[in-house]
Formats: structure tokens, sequence, C-alpha cells
């Protein structure tokens, strides 16, 4: 092997460069890998799993390991992923939605909303308790009329 390979111009050097920069600061690292793409459901139900796919791509020069982070209002979940020089690849997340709203999701700069809806036995058991109070409500109601009526009388 020649002595002097990795001070000629050319990708030795860049790979040199990439590697030691890997090694001493993983934050750049991290850098070299960009979202091209988020798809995100638009809705689910509290309690099921929203699946959120990144397609990522290793715009270095160097494979290896990467993290591929995505936020949801804030809340952060991660995976590693192994990309070849250039290579691109889908990544799978997902996530338990434990509560009703509107939610953000994002990563590397991109955005997408996910609306999580309420169950429908919430949907139900809600109904059935303003039905009950309605039917109370006019029970009172037509006591207090009858008994206005029956003292006039």
């Amino acid at each position: 092997m020649d002595p002097d390979i990795i001070s000629r111009p050319g990708p030795r050097v860049v790979l040199a460069l990439e590697k030691i920069i890997s090694f001493l600061h993983p934050e750049v690292w991290s850098k070299m890998l960009a979202v091209t793409d988020l798809t995100v459901q638009s809705s689910v139900t509290v309690g099921e799993s929203a699946v959120i796919f990144v397609e990522v791509k290793n715009t270095g020069e160097l494979g290896g390991v990467k993290t591929v982070s995505i936020t949801i209002d804030g809340e952060s979940l991660q995976k590693n992923v192994t990309l070849n020089a250039g290579e691109s690849k889908l990544v799978v997340f997902t996530a338990e939605m434990k509560k009703p709203g509107v939610y953000t999701v994002s990563a590397g700069g991109k955005a997408a909303t996910l609306k999580v809806n309420p169950s429908v036995s919430v949907m139900i058991v809600a109904s059935i308790v303003l039905s009950v109070i309605s039917i109370v409500a006019i029970v009172i109601l037509a006591v207090a009329l009858i008994k206005r009526t029956s003292r006039t009388k």
C-alpha cells in the first residue's frame, strides 16, 4: 500500500476526514443524514398506534450507523439505521396515542399534522350521560309543572 495515499487528493482524503469527524464530532456526523420525506397518517383513534414514515438519505461519503429522530409535539423518538454512502432508506416509527388532539410530527425540518380522535366508547358514554341528564331535567320540569297546576286549582 502506498504510504502517501491519504495525502493525495480524491475520495480517500474525504473518507479519512469523514471518519475523523465521525469520531471527534458525532454531532457533525449526524448532520450528514437528510430527511427527504415525512409521511404521517391523517388521523387515528385514542389507544391506536400512529405510523410515521421517514425517508432518509446518507449525504456523506462514508457509510455507518445514523440516528433518525422524530418529535411528536416535543416528545422525541429515535431509531438507529445503517446507511451506506449515498443510500436512502425508509424508517418506520410507531407511537401509541393516548390523548385526543391535533399533534405536530416533525423530522429533519419537515412537519406533518396528526389528528387523534376520541375513542368511540368515550363518545358513546358521553352521549348516554347527556341523554340521562336531559331526561332527568325533563322529569323534574314535568313534576314541577304538575305541582304548580295542582296548587292553582
